[in-house]
């Protein structure tokens, strides 16, 4: 991989796991990173070429030139300060059990979100297939729930470790359109 490469990330998860490494990338300010949209579990499904052979690569020495985006990182003190801001949404991309803390999954078994947080999980924005749904279903699923920015507003992605996050940012930025979305 090259600075100049186009990055292409799929995975079986419905791409949970490829918007978390694209969003890797653009942070360290890779400039050509896509996802396939319906993973590899759509790609098979679909009858399209498989192979077991390993590719032989040569190495290359990529470093980063770039510092970290961090437009589109949120620290702890930012996501403190972003509640009651009305420029800020914050959006809880977690389940609804989790949300309201009924399903405990962080080490210290509190529950709930981040006060005045909206939620939708990230798993709402993937079809049975695979992919992602049309972006006029995505834009009206994220405004039924809450997530509509104006220009002037930002939007918070969080989750439990930052990769269902990660997920409703790339939905939110490169499907939807928005501006300015940091996890």
């Amino acid at each position: 991989v090259k600075p100049e490469s186009t990055i292409v990330l799929y995975d079986d998860q419905g791409s949970l796991a490829a918007t978390r490494a694209l969003w890797s990338l653009d942070v360290y300010g890779h400039k050509d990173s896509r996802i396939l949209n319906g993973s590899w579990t759509t790609w098979q499904a679909q009858g399209k070429p498989v192979t077991k052979d390993a590719p032989t690569r040569a190495a290359t020495q990529y470093a980063f030139a770039a510092q970290p985006n961090d437009k589109i990182v949120v620290s702890m003190d930012q996501m403190v300060k972003a509640v009651g801001d009305p420029s800020k949404i914050v959006c809880d991309s977690r389940t609804a059990d989790e949300y309201t803390g009924r399903d405990l999954r962080a080490p210290a078994k509190t529950g709930g979100h981040v006060p005045g947080a909206k939620n939708l999980n990230y798993s709402d924005a993937v079809a049975k297939s695979g992919e992602f749904l049309p972006v006029d279903q995505l834009k009206t699923l994220y405004d039924n729930a809450g997530i509509k920015a104006s220009d002037n507003q930002t939007i918070f992605t969080y989750c439990q470790s930052g990769v269902r996050a990660a997920h409703a940012w790339f939905v939110l930025k490169y499907l939807i359109g928005y501006e300015k979305v940091a996890v």
